[in-house]
């Protein structure tokens, strides 16, 4: 498999097994099937799948288990299409070149150290359907400075964007969970209302 660079996932598959493409240093592109649904992506299953540029993920419900795509350096941006993801611990985390992240509505679950050490990310945009943001979730990512929350959220870990940059700016809804636990911890980039 270390010679493979295009991967064409058919709808009927539900389970990429735990490190079934780990180290694939040739894989440039994964497509899974916009016809997919209820897909699992095993712990590391892509990890360290240093090549690859572009990652068509599949719509919701997805599962997305321990450092799945962790590593995966030359990844720009990712869209979770509408449906829902549940993103494990590092799902993909030491990402360096992912820019912007973008969350399509459905329920949303972000795992601890999720997105650690994304050091380019940029902006994070969640529709309707995220409800907290745990330890570290973006711990790390020194250039984030957008993140777009919805009304769902409820719960926030203070060291959810720990060390990141001080420009840091939540979008949340005027009234919103998110816009008032800012305002009271005084982010440094502070709140923008919807």
């Amino acid at each position: 498999m270390q010679n493979v660079e295009k991967l064409d996932l058919p709808a009927t598959l539900k389970t990429v097994g735990a490190e079934a493409f780990a180290g694939c240093s040739a894989l440039e592109s994964v497509a899974f099937s916009p016809e997919a649904r209820g897909t699992t992506v095993g712990s590391a299953a892509f990890e360290r799948c240093r090549a690859m540029k572009t990652l068509a993920l599949p719509p919701g419900p997805t599962t997305f288990d321990r450092r799945a795509f962790a590593c995966c350096q030359m990844l720009r941006s990712l869209v979770f299409p509408a449906g829902g993801a549940t993103v494990g611990e590092e799902a993909f985390a030491g990402c360096d070149m992912l820019e912007t992240l973008e969350f399509e509505a459905g329920p949303t679950t972000v795992g601890e150290e999720a997105f650690e050490g994304c050091v380019s990310l940029e902006r994070v945009a969640f529709a309707d359907g995220l409800t907290k943001l745990v330890y570290r979730a973006f711990g790390a990512c020194e250039l984030l400075e957008t993140v777009e929350v919805p009304a769902s959220l409820t719960s926030f870990d203070e060291s959810a964007f720990y060390d990141c940059s001080y420009k840091l700016r939540l979008i949340a809804p005027d009234g919103s969970f998110a816009a008032k636990f800012a305002e009271k911890n005084r982010m440094r980039g502070g709140v923008s209302k919807k």
